[in-house]
């Protein structure tokens, strides 16, 4: 009788030990689903910040460009906050935090011409961010990071010689500029890990 009874324990030990792996994979599975979706928002976001800048009926449809950032924002925080479920860390919404902060820029600039003159670069960043996002947290993102660093570099030489004299507000660029490189530290310390 208590061989019958070992045997029935050590298969109730083996099968609690297979569910207790399977549920292990299956969060494993949902956490890199909720990383995943948070990742492509960000970039839909992103595009859409930058859509603000470079359109030019901004001005003329202003909410119609607001709530598709508006909707991506939620959608972001929305995945961010099942992230957070499974995870229990806070690294991606410094990454939310820091590319809401650039996107401000749509916000306290009054004349959006001036984006205009800037126009090449700031297709460079967003281009640059939509390829870094995919990749943030991970080893594999230095030459996303060495292309977001020569963008920024090129849109602070425009910024320099152009746009510092042209904007009526130059200040409101800087904190632009500020924002992504902060993003892209951000990015980079996270990489290191």
């Amino acid at each position: 009788m208590t061989a019958m009874f070992k045997k029935i324990a050590n298969t109730y030990a083996a099968a609690k030990t297979a569910a207790t792996s399977f549920l292990a994979f299956l969060l494993r599975r949902k956490d890199s689903h909720c990383e995943h979706q948070f990742k492509r928002h960000l970039c839909y976001l992103t595009g859409d910040i930058f859509s603000c800048l470079l359109a030019p009926d901004y001005q003329d449809n202003l909410y119609l460009y607001e709530r598709r950032v508006h909707k991506e924002k939620i959608n972001c925080l929305y995945w961010l906050a099942e992230l957070r479920n499974y995870r229990g860390i806070e690294d991606e919404s410094e990454w939310l935090t820091l590319l809401l902060d650039a996107g401000q820029l749509r916000r306290r600039v009054t004349d959006h011409t001036i984006f205009g003159l800037c126009s090449d670069e700031l297709m460079d960043i967003e281009a640059a961010l939509i390829a870094i996002i995919p990749y943030l947290g991970t080893i594999n993102s230095v030459e996303p990071l060495a292309f977001l660093t020569a963008s920024l570099d090129s849109f602070d030489d425009s910024f320099e010689h152009v746009i510092k004299v042209s904007a009526r507000e130059p200040l409101v660029f800087i904190l632009f500029l500020g924002a992504l490189r902060a993003f892209r530290d951000a990015a980079a310390i996270h990489n290191e890990d």
